[in-house]
């Protein structure tokens, strides 16, 4: 929480929950959800949801499903709303045993009153070599960029690392890096970075 000059709130919330039973070889969950609340003369709230699911199953090495869901709502003077919801499905069967790879950019531009801009880019790349049954990798980089009548800049950016070595069935390793860089009336900077890291072997 930040107060520039009593106009200024910035809120960050990061949840992490990862499931994994490597036993049955069967389920890798993740969701992280993204929450930003910036209220600048108090006539702006911009808000972001991010929920990341991967769930495969290698038993019978057919199914990598994803699922990206992102949420933004920006009203300025009350006069503008954007939503955007971004549904992404894989279903690979590995019979070939190959690589799976997937980028979706989104891009929203809006101009308003104050001749706002509101850009977000998404990029997801899965890679899955079942040969080795070695790397998972998954990425997410979410980019915000929002100039109101104090030509703010909100910028956020995180990126998601995993990787699940499933011959010797011991490493799962996330990393989450958060920026946050604010430039208000006075030009103050506000940097974040939350670094994460797991290490889960499932040999014990």
């Amino acid at each position: 929480t930040d107060s520039l000059e009593t106009h200024t709130i910035v809120c960050f919330t990061v949840n992490l929950y990862i499931t994994d039973s490597l036993e049955t070889h069967t389920i890798v969950c993740f969701t992280v959800n993204l929450y930003i609340t910036d209220s600048l003369e108090t006539h702006t709230i911009v808000c972001c949801t991010v929920n990341l699911y991967i769930t495969d199953t290698l038993e019978t090495h057919t199914i990598v499903c994803c699922t990206v869901n992102l949420y933004i709502t920006d009203t300025l003077e009350t006069h503008t709303i954007v939503c955007c919801t971004v549904n992404l499905y894989i279903t690979d069967s590995l019979e070939t045993h190959t690589i799976v790879c997937c980028t979706v950019n989104l891009y929203i531009t809006d101009t308003l009153e104050t001749h706002t801009i509101v850009c977000c880019t998404v990029n997801l790349y899965i890679t899955d070599s079942l040969e080795t049954h070695t790397i998972v990798c998954c990425t997410v980089n979410l980019y915000i960029t929002d100039t109101l009548e104090t030509h703010t800049i909100v910028c956020c950016t995180v990126n998601l690392y995993i990787t699940d070595t499933l011959e010797t069935h011991t490493i799962v390793c996330c990393t989450v890096n958060l920026y946050i860089t604010d430039t208000l009336e006075t030009h103050t900077i506000v940097c974040c970075t939350v670094n994460l890291y797991i290490t889960d072997t499932l040999e014990t």
